[in-house]
């Protein structure tokens, strides 16, 4: 192929058209610039024209496409990014869902495990639950696949699986039509206590606020005596989302964030407004160097309201607001459009304008808060940073998923516990007999762990055990509440409850 097609070239000169326009030419000046832009476009297009018919190599047009936008979009912040189709359909996954059965598994020797079900998924429509066991994939033995057929089969559009489920006679024979499986963004919620509840908010989707609504109507305490919201790790998302779920926390008419920008619209305020509200009650929001964008909109607006205390480690300081343009061909540019500031006037993002002072501002309640590059928390927790013991780790990783092939051998025994997931998360512990039985299947599998590595690493055994087992009972909410209740972060944020309540009732 020697020239590029009249598509591929004006689908590019579009892309340049475009991105030219917004990020160099002010609105008012568009009309005089046009011309300008269109010459400079237009040698763009020829010199692209020229390497493809004269190089000394023959090179794939679309690449250069790609690398001449990658390298123009490489003199903006590092994120304004352009994402090709495959990409694009990755980033989107995320945020808005992937089409599949909802359903996670682990790989044993003659069956997958299910340890996991999505809510209203193809698979918790047809009454799939963790710790069944799939034996057959469109009438294939597991026993008999190697992973990559077991993938293979997967990605049908319709999956015909063999289902047993622990206590019946016979397995059942499913199809499962795949479908949309929207993303989950609070994947635990729970009360750590007697008094405090506890939700993760994983990233920020269209569907955040309703989860986590519903997330609070499903603590145990009709009104917990405090709540901790966890946006560790959390790297935003949709910046509407973040604005809601703050506004349930906000009085109406408080100021949420605001944005300034050059686009038609990027120059925004967000007030709370009267519509849902979770309970006047302490709030603690932990935070890590993770947190970024619209979990810092979050944070920033819960401290300067001085409605609840922050809790952990500086955030990333990521102020800037993405506008998502996509293109005909499956293609996406995520353009830098805003800068977003905290109600009180702070700039969260990290080195912005180059003045390494940071101005100082005082909250309603008199409270200190520094101005510029991240949210500083108003209690500083040293980060966690227990690494797994490299014997472990082997365990870990190994492709005979030995913690989850234990965990169904006591599951199968053991279905007492199945009503009692409250008890089980935050009182079961792993006995010394039962230890000794994952020493003896490691044995019979050959697993290379000495009493040495036993001893050495007991407690996270302990934990690790724990947590499986809990996943085949209630699912992969379940694992992450014993994580969250092993969690130092957590324990010592407890402690600062009544720091929280005097920010609401001095």
């Amino acid at each position: 192929m020697y020239f590029i097609s009249r598509n591929k070239r004006w689908g590019a000169i579009g892309i340049f058209l475009f991105i030219a326009l917004v990020c160099y030419i002010g609105p008012a000046r568009i009309a005089g610039a046009a011309q300008k832009a269109y010459n400079r476009l237009m040698l763009l297009t020829l010199v692209l024209d020229k390497i493809e018919r004269y190089y000394v190599d023959e090179k794939n047009p679309d690449a250069l496409i790609e690398s001449a936008i990658q390298g123009m979009l490489a003199a903006l912040d590092p994120y304004t990014i352009f994402l090709n189709a495959e990409e694009y359909s990755a980033y989107k996954s995320r945020y808005q869902g992937y089409q599949g059965i909802g359903l996670k598994y682990s790989v044993l020797r003659d069956r997958l495990l299910v340890i996991s079900v999505v809510p209203n998924s193809p698979a918790a429509d047809q009454g799939i639950h963790p710790g069944d066991r799939i034996t057959r994939i469109a009438g294939k033995k597991i026993e008999y696949l190697e992973p990559e057929d077991i993938n293979r089969l997967l990605l049908e559009s319709t999956v015909r699986l063999e289902i047993k489920h622990e206590g019946e006679a016979r397995a059942r024979d499913l199809v499962l039509p795949k479908r949309i499986i929207p993303p989950i963004t609070v994947p635990c919620a729970f009360m750590v206590n007697d008094t405090i509840g506890f939700i993760k908010i994983d990233h920020f989707s269209d569907g955040t606020p309703a989860e986590l609504d519903q997330a609070f109507s499903q603590l145990q305490s009709p009104v917990p005596a405090g709540l901790i919201i966890d946006l560790r790790d959390n790297g935003g998302g949709s910046f509407n989302a973040a604005i809601k779920v703050v506004d349930r926390f906000l009085p109406a008419g408080k100021l949420i964030a605001y944005t300034r920008g050059r686009g038609p619209g990027a120059n925004m305020q967000y007030f709370s407004t009267a519509s849902t509200k979770l309970p006047f009650i302490p709030l603690i929001v932990l935070v890590n160097g993770a947190s970024a964008s619209d979990a810092e909109i979050v944070a920033g607006a819960v401290q300067d309201w001085d409605r609840g205390l922050i809790i952990g480690q500086s955030t990333y300081g990521k102020a800037l607001v993405q506008t998502e343009y996509a293109f005909q061909d499956g293609s996406a540019l995520l353009l830098t459009t805003a800068r977003f500031f905290t109600p009180l006037g702070r700039s969260l993002q990290k080195n912005d304008g180059g003045d390494t002072a940071s101005p100082v501002f005082r909250t309603p309640k008199g409270r200190t808060v520094k101005g510029s590059g991240s949210i500083i928390p108003d209690i500083m927790l040293s980060p966690q940073q227990e690494l797994l013991s490299p014997a472990l780790q082997n365990l870990v990783t190994s492709n005979e998923n030995y913690f989850a092939d234990f965990a169904d051998h006591y599951y199968s025994k053991n279905p007492q516990w199945e009503k009692d997931r409250a008890y089980f998360v935050r009182s079961f512990e792993v006995s010394d007999d039962m230890l000794r039985d994952f020493l003896i299947l490691l044995r019979r599998s050959g697993a290379r762990f000495t009493l040495q590595d036993f001893s050495e690493n007991k407690e996270h055994l302990q934990l690790l055990i724990k947590r499986e087992i809990a996943a085949l009972y209630w699912g992969e909410e379940a694992r992450n509440m014993v994580n969250i209740l092993a969690d130092q972060e957590v324990i010592e944020s407890c402690n600062y409850l009544r720091q929280a309540k005097e920010l609401l009732f001095p």
